[in-house]
């Protein structure tokens, strides 16, 4: 009997363990749609097929958190069939459970970063405005880069170590100062603010970090990791370049005639990815980016970027190519912008390579 009813019950938690998934993190896109990234990828095709007919989904992650989602309204995009949720869901019934640890972490976002070096910087030396050609941003802190001087602190928004080292921060303040966070020893953290509530307390505490009011030498030490990412991949990039001038065949041309980058906080710089845009023999432009090639697996077609933010670029019309290149050892592979999905900090192209040496 004892042993029937062990079977029974091992049945019936792998049975229940098939509607679970662990997640990562919850990633809102437009304000229309939230990514669950379940951890494992095999998990996508066993929920999206539901041979179990699991009419809820519990999703877990590290932090013991759960949350129980009704299959219906898990949806998967159609290219690259990642999971999601309306936004109008998960604020309605997953953010309000969420613990004040997680609320404040997730307010470590690009745009409430870009708020709060505006708020931080603008009407100062330090701010230089918007123009046809020049993105908003500050300038004269630094480390500096390019002859513009723009900050390091321009790229937080979208580096995600730098993001990681921000949410350690705010947790840690959490934990043992939340008046920093608040702005006042008379308001409390209780867990049921709203969502702009924790975003105004994020901006407020990230424009304290940027001027250096809090955390002043953790600041530095963010800077500086910036600094080194930065330098890192403009010396990957301009020996990208070199190697393309001396082997113009990587992108189909018998000659470079010109080569043109733009300036650190330049529209194409920083929004549309083009790394450089090659001419040759009265071709039209081939605009690029460039990435630092750590390791590339032919059988599946996919290349690791090591540290580097592995970013979507099938969006960005003027990237033709996407440009892999280990300055160690001069080895490149070249792949169009186009067909491929990213896990982690690897690409996963479905086409083959146009150029691999």
């Amino acid at each position: 009997m004892r042993k029937l009813i062990r079977k029974v019950l091992r049945e019936f938690v792998e049975e229940s363990d098939l509607c679970k998934v662990k997640f990562g993190y919850f990633n809102i896109m437009y304000n229309k749609f939230c990514y669950l990234n379940f951890s494992n990828g095999e998990d996508i095709e066993r929920i999206k097929n539901n041979d179990k007919e699991c009419k809820e989904i519990e999703i877990y992650n590290d932090l013991n958190e759960s949350f129980i989602i009704p299959i219906d309204e898990i949806q998967f995009t159609s290219k690259e069939s990642k999971p999601y949720v309306t936004a109008n869901y998960f604020y309605s019934e997953i953010y309000p459970k969420l613990n004040i640890n997680t609320k404040l972490i997730g307010g470590i976002s690009s745009n409430n970063i870009k708020q709060a070096l505006k708020m931080s910087f603008k009407g100062t030396p330090n701010w230089t405005d918007e123009t046809e050609d020049m993105s908003e941003g500050v300038i004269n802190i630094e480390p500096t880069v390019g002859g513009n001087k723009w900050s390091v602190l321009n790229y937080f928004d979208t580096k995600k170590t730098i993001h990681a080292l921000l949410k350690a921060l705010i947790s840690q303040d959490n934990n043992n100062n939340p008046e920093v966070i608040t702005g006042s020893d008379d308001v409390k953290i209780s867990g049921n603010e709203n969502k702009e509530t924790y975003d105004e307390w994020v901006v407020n505490w990230l424009s304290k970090v940027f001027k250096g009011e809090i955390h002043a030498d953790k600041l530095d030490e963010i800077k500086n990791i910036q600094k080194v990412s930065i330098e890192s991949g403009l010396e990957t990039e301009n020996d990208a370049i070199d190697y393309i001038k001396n082997h113009p065949e990587v992108l189909g041309l018998n000659g470079i005639t010109e080569t043109v980058m733009y300036e650190p906080g330049h529209k194409k710089d920083r929004w549309s990815g083009v790394d450089v845009e090659f001419y040759g023999d009265g071709a039209d432009k081939i605009g690029v980016q460039i990435k630092p090639l750590s390791g590339y697996n032919q059988k599946n077609n996919s290349v690791s970027v090591g540290s580097s933010n592995a970013n979507n670029y099938k969006g960005k019309e003027g990237v033709d190519y996407l440009i892999f290149f280990n300055s160690r050892t001069n080895k490149i592979v070249v792949f169009k912008n186009s067909n491929y999905k990213i896990s982690g900090s690897t690409y996963i192209f479905s086409d083959n390579p146009v150029y691999y040496q």
